[in-house]
């Protein structure tokens, strides 16, 4: 299970116009969601409803874990929720860095699974994502 607080800063270094240095990373992670709404919806609306989130976990228990992992790299990647500064986006990056075993720029399951846990409360304390995998 994962939450989320707003950790979003108030006055951003590069200015609310800038472009996020995350922005290919943002746009991965917004495909892969389309992909899990895209298979969980049932009646084609392109939405993902409450009871079709229910059939789809009882039916395949490993979704709540691709979620939850979802879930995390959204919220570190979020620029409205992290802020947009230079200083923020290089926090990011160093938690990235020193979790990202596979290199591809963001956390898988089993690299949130390794994570000990002052590195979790790190999480926690500076961008308000509890992980619990």
């Amino acid at each position: 299970m994962v939450s989320v607080e707003n950790k979003g800063e108030e006055e951003d270094d590069i200015g609310p116009q800038a472009p996020s240095r995350h922005k290919a990373i943002q746009d991965q992670l917004q495909a892969e969601l389309d992909r899990v709404v895209a298979e969980v919806d049932e009646n084609g609306d392109g939405l993902m409803s409450t009871a079709e989130l229910k059939e789809a976990l009882e039916a395949h228990p490993e979704l709540k874990e691709k979620l939850n992992v979802l879930a995390v790299n959204i919220a570190l990647f979020d620029d409205d929720r992290i802020g947009n500064s230079k200083e923020a986006q290089e926090r990011v990056d160093a938690i990235v860095e020193a979790l990202d075993q596979d290199g591809d720029g963001m956390l898988n399951l089993e690299e949130l699974k390794a994570a000990n846990s002052s590195v979790k409360r790190r999480i926690s304390t500076e961008f308000g994502i509890n992980i619990n995998v």
